[in-house]
C-alpha cells in the first residue's frame, strides 16, 4: 500500500476487537478476514496467532509479506468483490460444461444461475457488514 493512504497515517481502526484483513497484493491478491486479538507495545495479534508489526503493518519477519488493513478497506472489497465473481463464472461454467438437457432444465439452469448471480451482488455490495 502506499503509505500517504490515510489508514496508513491514522491507525485509530487498530484496536482489539476490530475486523482486519491480512491483505497480500499482486497478480493473485488474495486477503484473509480475521479480528484483532490483542496489542502488544509492538504488535499486533489477530485471533488466527498471526502478529504484525504495530508500525509497519507488514507480518512479522516478513517485510514484504502480507499486510493488515481495516476490513473496509477499498483493497480488501475489491479482492472480496473479484472472488465473489470468479467463484459465481465458476459455478456458471461447471452448469455450462455438462449440460445435456431439454428447455425446462434450460430455464432451471438460467433460474440457479439468476439465484447465484443474485447471491454474489449481496456478497459484494455488503461484503463487510
Amino acid at each position: 500500500m502506499i503509505h500517504s493512504d490515510p489508514y496508513y497515517q491514522d491507525r485509530s481502526w487498530v484496536t482489539p476487537g476490530a475486523k482486519v484483513a491480512e491483505y497480500s497484493n499482486g497478480y493473485n491478491a488474495s486477503v484473509t478476514l480475521t479480528n484483532i486479538a490483542r496489542l502488544t507495545k509492538t504488535q499486533i495479534v489477530l485471533a488466527n496467532g498471526r502478529r504484525y508489526n504495530r508500525e509497519s503493518l507488514r507480518l512479522v519477519g516478513n517485510y514484504y509479506g502480507s499486510e493488515l488493513l481495516p476490513a473496509e478497506h477499498h483493497s480488501v472489497l475489491d479482492v472480496l468483490a473479484q472472488s465473489a465473481f470468479r467463484d459465481l463464472a465458476q459455478r456458471v461454467w461447471s452448469m455450462d460444461k455438462n449440460f445435456r438437457g431439454n428447455r425446462e432444465a434450460a430455464l432451471a439452469n438460467i433460474r440457479r444461475v439468476e439465484e447465484l448471480a443474485a447471491k454474489a451482488r449481496r456478497q459484494i455490495e455488503g461484503e463487510i457488514a
